[in-house]
């Protein structure tokens, strides 16, 4: 937490410097500082680490009026001042800066002391403090918060203001009101074309940084997304294509395959469907005992089964192989037959065998 400079105008001006504990500025040191007529700064040590600095003037640089006005709204008050001060201030009011404060009320109409200082002069004493490195976030009068706090006839505090008249404040005092004004000021002559602007500059500059790291995250969050995006794209046509292959082994006379998974259900429905067929059929001991009877040069290209009915394609050397293989396969099913015969170029023969399963 950085420290809070408030520096007092008075005759002997000082610096009094604050640290904020627990909601509360607690005086950590109190410095005299020399101050030009031009308010260049002449400080021992130059402070580090300046969260905020504030400025009370004497009441050599203000002039003040009282007005009487049928309501208390601060801000509809501040904009009607103008217009009352315009008359009573020599130059008109567009030469001042001004705040006011309730001084009494009576039967529905408010009192009100108003605090003006120049223009020129409030503009010379910011742009002193600004060429040092300091933007002054209030400008307050000890003075005139202590004839405020001190008196309770209005009259009595108008009076004294306007003799620039407040009695003497022991040091202690001055830094008491120093750090109240520094928590809640009673008067700010900050206003109008001179408001401070430091929060609002502080807060641009977060929102900035925020929109800045919130856009990195954005950034961040949307290549992880895209790296995922890509590398489960991958991941998805290696799986695809890994289904492709395996359909293949499962069905490799079928050329036009457009989904994998359609046809494969397609297949299991037909399956399904023939499922009554192989009723009391093993389609294992069928291709065991075919194997059995054709295992010295014959080779089955096509092997169909269906309602207990088989029909044998395949290859051997000679036509009197095949006879034999009929032989071979009446062993172990009826009704065998041999359905057709040619010659192939090779020098084979190819046949077509007909037969029928034993029924268990």
């Amino acid at each position: 937490m950085g420290v809070t400079l408030f520096f007092d105008l008075k005759d002997q001006p000082m610096l009094y410097m604050f640290e904020k504990s627990r909601g509360t500025y607690i005086k950590k040191e109190a410095l005299p500082v020399t101050v030009s007529a031009e308010y260049e700064l002449g400080l021992e040590k130059a402070p580090h680490d300046i969260e905020a600095s504030y400025v009370s003037v004497p009441l050599s640089m203000l002039s003040f009026r009282t007005i009487e006005l049928p309501f208390s709204d601060m801000k509809r008050v501040r904009e009607v001042l103008p217009f009352e001060l315009d008359n009573l201030i020599l130059g008109g009011a567009g030469g001042i800066v001004f705040d006011a404060r309730v001084l009494k009320e009576s039967e529905g109409t408010y009192k009100f002391l108003v605090v003006c200082i120049k223009k020129d002069s409030l503009g010379k004493l910011l742009e002193a403090f600004r060429r040092q490195g300091l933007d002054i976030k209030t400008v307050t009068s000890i003075d005139l918060v202590s004839a405020l706090d001190a008196f309770s006839s209005a009259d009595e505090i108008a009076g004294l203001l306007m003799q620039q008249s407040t009695g003497s404040l022991r040091a202690e005092d001055r830094i008491t009101i120093a750090a109240h004004e520094v928590a809640d000021p009673a008067i700010d002559l900050r206003r109008g074309e001179f408001a401070y602007s430091g929060d609002t500059e502080k807060a641009r500059k977060s929102l900035k940084y925020t929109l800045v790291f919130s856009a990195l995250l954005l950034v961040l969050f949307l290549s992880d997304l895209s790296l995922n995006s890509i590398a489960m794209k991958k991941e998805s046509l290696s799986i695809h294509n890994e289904i492709r292959r395996s359909y293949t082994d499962m069905f490799p006379g079928e050329r036009n395959i457009t989904s994998e998974i359609y046809q494969l259900k397609a297949h299991l429905r037909e399956m399904k469907d023939k499922e009554p067929l192989f009723a009391g059929i093993s389609p294992l001991q069928v291709l065991l005992d075919v194997t059995a009877a054709g295992k010295n040069g014959f080779s089955f290209n096509e092997i169909d089964i269906e309602n207990a009915r088989i029909v044998l394609k395949g290859e051997c050397r000679t036509l009197s192989d095949v006879q034999t293989l009929r032989n071979s396969l009446a062993g172990f099913f009826t009704d065998v037959a041999i359905s057709d015969t040619k010659p192939l170029v090779q020098g084979k023969t190819a046949f077509t065998i007909s037969a029928k399963v034993r029924r268990t």
